[in-house]
Protein backbone atom coordinates (compact mmCIF):
# COMPACT_ATOMS: atom_id res chain seq x y z
CA UNK A 1 0.00 0.00 0.00
CA UNK A 2 1.31 3.40 -0.96
CA UNK A 3 0.62 6.26 1.39
CA UNK A 4 -0.95 3.98 4.00
CA UNK A 5 -4.38 3.87 2.37
CA UNK A 6 -5.95 1.43 -0.02
CA UNK A 7 -7.41 2.66 -3.29
CA UNK A 8 -11.12 2.76 -3.93
CA UNK A 9 -12.65 2.47 -7.38
CA UNK A 10 -16.35 3.14 -7.82
CA UNK A 11 -17.97 1.97 -11.03
CA UNK A 12 -21.17 3.85 -11.85
CA UNK A 13 -23.18 2.18 -14.59
CA UNK A 14 -26.34 4.26 -14.47
CA UNK A 15 -27.27 7.71 -13.28
CA UNK A 16 -30.15 10.06 -13.66
CA UNK A 17 -30.21 13.83 -13.76
CA UNK A 18 -31.85 15.49 -10.76
CA UNK A 19 -33.35 18.04 -13.17
CA UNK A 20 -35.41 15.32 -14.86
CA UNK A 21 -36.74 14.14 -11.50
CA UNK A 22 -37.54 17.65 -10.33
CA UNK A 23 -39.23 18.43 -13.66
CA UNK A 24 -41.45 15.37 -13.18
CA UNK A 25 -42.45 16.75 -9.77
CA UNK A 26 -43.33 20.12 -11.31
CA UNK A 27 -40.18 22.04 -10.36
CA UNK A 28 -38.54 23.60 -13.39
CA UNK A 29 -34.79 24.14 -13.05
CA UNK A 30 -32.22 25.14 -15.63
CA UNK A 31 -29.31 23.03 -16.87
CA UNK A 32 -26.84 25.30 -15.07
CA UNK A 33 -28.68 25.20 -11.74
CA UNK A 34 -26.81 24.07 -8.62
CA UNK A 35 -29.68 21.65 -8.07
CA UNK A 36 -28.94 19.88 -11.36
CA UNK A 37 -26.56 16.98 -10.67
CA UNK A 38 -26.26 13.30 -11.50
CA UNK A 39 -27.70 10.82 -9.04
CA UNK A 40 -26.01 7.41 -9.24
CA UNK A 41 -28.46 4.54 -9.65
CA UNK A 42 -26.08 1.57 -9.94
CA UNK A 43 -22.73 2.10 -8.21
CA UNK A 44 -20.29 -0.67 -7.36
CA UNK A 45 -17.45 0.28 -5.01
CA UNK A 46 -14.26 -1.80 -5.09
CA UNK A 47 -11.96 -1.44 -2.09
CA UNK A 48 -8.51 -2.64 -3.16
CA UNK A 49 -6.92 -3.46 0.20
CA UNK A 50 -4.30 -6.18 -0.30
CA UNK A 51 -5.11 -7.87 3.03
CA UNK A 52 -8.81 -7.98 2.21
CA UNK A 53 -8.78 -8.73 -1.53
CA UNK A 54 -5.34 -10.16 -2.28
CA UNK A 55 -4.90 -7.50 -4.98
CA UNK A 56 -1.72 -5.47 -4.59
CA UNK A 57 -1.61 -1.95 -5.99
CA UNK A 58 1.93 -2.03 -7.29
CA UNK A 59 2.26 1.52 -8.56
CA UNK A 60 0.39 4.52 -9.88
CA UNK A 61 1.41 7.44 -12.05
CA UNK A 62 -0.42 10.69 -12.63
CA UNK A 63 0.02 12.98 -15.64
CA UNK A 64 -1.71 16.19 -16.63
CA UNK A 65 -1.52 17.24 -20.27
CA UNK A 66 -1.93 20.92 -21.10
CA UNK A 67 -1.99 22.47 -24.55
CA UNK A 68 -0.49 25.92 -25.12
CA UNK A 69 -1.44 28.16 -28.01
CA UNK A 70 -0.20 31.60 -28.94
CA UNK A 71 -2.41 34.07 -30.76
CA UNK A 72 -0.30 37.14 -31.47
CA UNK A 73 0.83 38.33 -28.07
CA UNK A 74 -1.72 36.36 -26.03
CA UNK A 75 -1.02 32.85 -24.68
CA UNK A 76 -3.88 30.43 -24.19
CA UNK A 77 -3.82 27.27 -22.15
CA UNK A 78 -6.31 24.44 -21.97
CA UNK A 79 -6.30 21.16 -20.19
CA UNK A 80 -6.32 18.22 -22.57
CA UNK A 81 -6.41 15.42 -20.03
CA UNK A 82 -5.58 14.36 -16.53
CA UNK A 83 -4.58 10.68 -16.55
CA UNK A 84 -3.85 8.16 -13.83
CA UNK A 85 -2.11 4.90 -14.72
CA UNK A 86 -2.46 2.13 -12.13
CA UNK A 87 -0.66 -1.23 -11.91
CA UNK A 88 -2.10 -4.12 -9.89
CA UNK A 89 -0.81 -7.61 -9.09
CA UNK A 90 -2.85 -10.67 -8.12
CA UNK A 91 -2.97 -14.43 -8.48
CA UNK A 92 -5.05 -15.67 -11.40
CA UNK A 93 -7.35 -17.75 -9.17
CA UNK A 94 -8.16 -14.84 -6.83
CA UNK A 95 -11.96 -14.46 -6.69
CA UNK A 96 -11.86 -10.74 -5.87
CA UNK A 97 -9.49 -10.22 -8.80
CA UNK A 98 -11.86 -12.02 -11.18
CA UNK A 99 -14.75 -9.85 -9.97
CA UNK A 100 -12.62 -6.75 -10.46
CA UNK A 101 -11.85 -7.76 -14.05
CA UNK A 102 -15.57 -8.33 -14.64
CA UNK A 103 -16.23 -4.66 -13.90
CA UNK A 104 -13.99 -3.69 -16.81
CA UNK A 105 -15.90 -6.10 -19.05
CA UNK A 106 -19.08 -4.20 -18.13
CA UNK A 107 -17.37 -0.96 -19.16
CA UNK A 108 -16.56 -2.38 -22.59
CA UNK A 109 -20.28 -2.83 -23.23
CA UNK A 110 -20.94 0.80 -22.36
CA UNK A 111 -18.09 2.54 -24.19
CA UNK A 112 -20.06 3.42 -27.36
CA UNK A 113 -22.72 5.30 -25.39
CA UNK A 114 -20.35 6.40 -22.58
CA UNK A 115 -23.01 5.35 -20.08
CA UNK A 116 -20.54 4.71 -17.28
CA UNK A 117 -18.34 6.70 -14.94
CA UNK A 118 -15.41 5.68 -12.80
CA UNK A 119 -14.41 7.34 -9.57
CA UNK A 120 -10.89 6.71 -8.21
CA UNK A 121 -9.59 7.70 -4.79
CA UNK A 122 -6.02 6.87 -3.79
CA UNK A 123 -3.04 8.56 -2.18
CA UNK A 124 -2.79 11.93 -3.98
CA UNK A 125 -5.39 11.10 -6.64
CA UNK A 126 -9.07 12.05 -6.50
CA UNK A 127 -10.79 11.47 -9.85
CA UNK A 128 -14.48 11.80 -10.53
CA UNK A 129 -16.32 11.25 -13.80
CA UNK A 130 -13.36 9.39 -15.29
CA UNK A 131 -13.37 7.10 -18.29
CA UNK A 132 -11.19 4.17 -19.25
CA UNK A 133 -8.34 5.09 -21.57
CA UNK A 134 -6.55 1.74 -21.76
CA UNK A 135 -6.50 -1.63 -20.03
CA UNK A 136 -4.13 -4.61 -20.17
CA UNK A 137 -3.64 -7.90 -18.34
CA UNK A 138 -0.29 -9.70 -18.57
CA UNK A 139 1.19 -12.79 -16.94
CA UNK A 140 4.47 -12.89 -15.07
CA UNK A 141 6.49 -15.57 -16.84
CA UNK A 142 6.33 -19.07 -15.23
CA UNK A 143 3.94 -17.95 -12.47
CA UNK A 144 0.24 -17.60 -11.74
CA UNK A 145 0.67 -13.87 -11.09
CA UNK A 146 -1.26 -11.47 -13.28
CA UNK A 147 -0.43 -7.81 -13.71
CA UNK A 148 -3.23 -5.44 -14.63
CA UNK A 149 -2.48 -1.95 -15.87
CA UNK A 150 -5.19 0.54 -16.68
CA UNK A 151 -5.33 4.24 -17.32
CA UNK A 152 -8.21 6.44 -16.29
CA UNK A 153 -8.66 9.86 -17.87
CA UNK A 154 -10.85 12.76 -16.92
CA UNK A 155 -14.05 13.28 -18.83
CA UNK A 156 -15.27 16.79 -19.36
CA UNK A 157 -18.27 17.62 -17.20
CA UNK A 158 -19.83 19.00 -20.36
CA UNK A 159 -19.28 15.79 -22.31
CA UNK A 160 -21.81 15.79 -25.10
CA UNK A 161 -22.04 12.00 -25.12
CA UNK A 162 -22.97 11.88 -21.43
CA UNK A 163 -25.46 14.69 -21.92
CA UNK A 164 -27.13 12.82 -24.75
CA UNK A 165 -27.31 9.58 -22.72
CA UNK A 166 -28.79 11.39 -19.74
CA UNK A 167 -31.21 13.27 -21.99
CA UNK A 168 -32.39 10.00 -23.56
CA UNK A 169 -32.76 8.48 -20.11
CA UNK A 170 -34.72 11.46 -18.79
CA UNK A 171 -36.93 11.36 -21.88
CA UNK A 172 -37.67 7.72 -21.15
CA UNK A 173 -38.96 8.82 -17.75
CA UNK A 174 -41.71 10.80 -19.49
CA UNK A 175 -43.46 7.46 -19.96
CA UNK A 176 -43.99 7.34 -16.17
CA UNK A 177 -46.49 10.22 -16.26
Amino acid sequence: MLGGTAPVLVFNFASISSASILNKLGFKIGEDSIFNFDIPVVSIPVYLDEKLTGILVDDHERTINVEFETDGTENYEREISSDVKVSLKAQKDNVAFQGFLAMFEQILKRIPSQSYKIYFYYDDVFMTNASLKDFAVTTVQNTDTRIVTFTLTNRSEKSKAIESVLKKFSESLKVWK
